[in-house]
């Protein structure tokens, strides 16, 4: 009986692993929006928020630059504590605009 309760126990394992890192790995997705004309709609002092893990939640900001690129500035604290996010190509799930 372990002979065929073993490899069972690792493929179970395993299984629960894959669901485990592909729940925790992504962030809640924000409400739909098309990332490439939020991401236009970027200027500075537009807010938007950004999740950052699942400990941490979501995290208000603001737009502190135009982006000249796909790497966007942006303010968390009001400052100074600046971070150049990869909005439009690595974090394209992890950030929504709040309603004007």
């Amino acid at each position: 009986m372990a002979r065929c309760v073993a490899p069972l126990r690792s493929e179970l394992a395993a299984i629960a692993s894959l669901l485990g890192a592909s729940a925790a790995g992504r962030p809640p997705r924000p409400a739909p929006v098309d990332a490439p004309l939020a991401f236009a709609a970027l200027r500075p002092g537009r807010a938007l928020s950004y999740y950052w893990s699942d400990d941490l939640g979501w995290a208000a900001g603001v737009c502190a630059a135009a982006p000249a690129s796909d790497r966007v500035p942006v303010d968390f604290d009001g400052g100074g504590d600046t971070k150049h996010l990869p909005l439009l190509v690595d974090d394209r799930a992890r950030w929504k605009l709040p309603p004007l």
